[in-house]
């Protein structure tokens, strides 16, 4: 059986330098997962290196039996629904560009189509969101807004992982 998500003697860190060591595991098809631990403990930093965000100090981390790091980012993103710990604007963004960006592994060229739009507006359910700002928001209705584009997504990609 070919696994969703493998860990093999994976290490990870940050400059070369591995923090936690030795994770094996394997992800099926259709199982659910929580990681806990203490903060500081390399939870975020595993999700990272498992979505292939952040290169292992050593070991290996597969996606779908390839190391997640070699994915093209765009074929990566079809496959990995990833929703980081934080996640910073540098400028104000409408409730619509939150979610469209959400939809930028499926683009078809530079602009979005009209698939991108029924897709969005869906997810939305109003145009009338169009009008709402994100950073002006609570940081519960940003989250919201991301799990909403995640979940509309499930069915696109192979899992998705959330950092929390």
């Amino acid at each position: 059986m070919e696994f969703l998500l493998q860990a093999r003697n994976l290490s990870i860190g940050y400059g070369g330098k591995a923090h936690v060591s030795g994770f094996d595991f394997a992800v099926k098809p259709g199982e659910i997962w929580a990681l806990l631990g203490q903060n500081g403990s390399g939870k975020s930093t595993l999700l990272r290196t498992l979505a292939g965000r952040l290169p292992a100090i050593s070991g290996e981390a597969l996606l779908q039996g390839k190391p997640a790091h070699l994915w093209p980012p765009q074929e990566r993103a079809r496959q990995v629904a990833f929703l980081p710990q934080v996640e910073e604007a540098a400028f104000d963004f409408t409730a619509y560009q939150v979610v469209m960006a959400g939809r930028t592994p499926y683009a078809k060229g530079f602009w979005e189509t009209q698939e991108d739009v029924q897709a969005v507006l869906l997810i939305l359910c109003a145009k009338i969101a169009h009008n709402v700002v994100v950073l002006q928001c609570t940081k519960q209705t940003n989250f919201i807004l991301q799990i909403s584009d995640l979940l509309h997504n499930l069915a696109l990609v192979g899992f998705i992982m959330v950092d929390e």
